[in-house]
């Protein structure tokens, strides 16, 4: 068999998860999904803070977003439906490139940590020498998400594409794969092995669980706040996890702008629904301040439904 044969069929099963930053179990509730409403020059956006996969028990998109994506002239996401489907026609993107593994990046110890996590899977411990960086942080980014029940595939993102597939309305990526494997292919050896080890560390203790719950469950009051608290007790622990999140996430905003901005300008839409990943829309030079420092005015928009119990 193949060498990479085992990692093409986890791949198949779990890359709709790699990117997965939030998710989690709670109890059916009132549900107030981050939702705003910004304008500038005659074009208006609704801006959404989206989870890349859900729990079933999501309700779907609150009112009055339904009515919002029946007008939208577009919805733009991180990754398009052109990249999904290079992911989806080659997963191999996510193996090692230019001569640089996940493996190379790692102390022997974590490396000898990841091996005794993954071999149960049915992953030989010299796959992850094929495995790109990006790839080994999906797959243990996964395994809380899994435990928990999310569905494989359904996302905020899929039900904002769906809803306005009907009328064929356009749906634009604003980053590519190359741009989002790029951010964790920066790191260091250094921060790359503290936010393994790091990640190890809480699936070992239970406490990665603990916090997919609770972002969920923050989620779900469109407290971001929360959110990035626990975030950045995550983070706080060492000076290599906090460089490794400024790469994986806040250093992704400008640029995400820019490319929303130049879309706009040649595209001209009456009205877009833009949704990007819940973590960005909080913290340090998150997108809604720098939206405001390029003239949009932004205000919340308070959209609430009650999932099924």
């Amino acid at each position: 068999m193949p060498r990479h044969d085992p990692i093409r069929r986890l791949l198949r099963r779990l890359l709709p998860l790699a990117t997965a930053l939030l998710a989690g179990l709670a109890a059916p509730h009132a549900f107030a999904q981050p939702v705003w409403h910004a304008e500038r020059d005659g074009i208006e956006l609704t801006l959404v803070g989206t989870f890349h996969v859900l729990h079933p028990g999501y309700a779907g998109l609150p009112a009055p977003l339904p009515e919002r994506l029946g007008r939208a002239d577009a919805v733009l996401l991180e990754l398009g439906p052109e990249e999904e489907a290079r992911l989806a026609a080659d997963p191999t993107i996510f193996l090692a490139r230019d001569g640089e593994s996940a493996a190379d990046k790692l102390s022997a110890d974590t490396l000898r940590r990841v091996h005794a996590l993954l071999v149960p899977f049915g992953m030989p411990a010299e796959a992850v020498s094929a495995m790109s960086p990006m790839m080994l942080v999906g797959m243990l980014g996964i395994l809380p998400f899994a435990e928990a029940g999310f569905t494989i595939g359904d996302s905020v993102e899929k039900r904002l594409s769906d809803a306005v597939a009907p009328r064929g309305a356009t749906v634009a990526g604003l980053e590519s794969v190359e741009i989002q494997l790029a951010a964790i292919e920066r790191f260091t050896p250094a921060e790359f092995d503290a936010l393994i080890s790091a990640t190890l560390d809480d699936l070992a203790s239970g406490q990665a669980r603990d916090d997919v719950a609770q972002m969920w469950d923050a989620y779900q009051r469109a407290d971001l706040d929360h959110i990035a608290r626990i975030t950045e007790r995550s983070v706080q622990r060492t000076t290599e996890l906090q460089s490794a999140f400024r790469k994986l996430a806040t250093e992704r905003n400008t640029p995400i702008l820019d490319r929303l901005e130049a879309w706009l300008a040649e595209h001209r839409p009456a009205h877009a629904v833009v949704g990007i990943g819940a973590l960005h829309w909080t913290g340090e030079d998150n997108l809604i301040d720098g939206l405001r420092a390029r003239g949009f005015r932004v205000e919340p928009l308070r959209l609430q439904t009650t999932p099924p119990r």
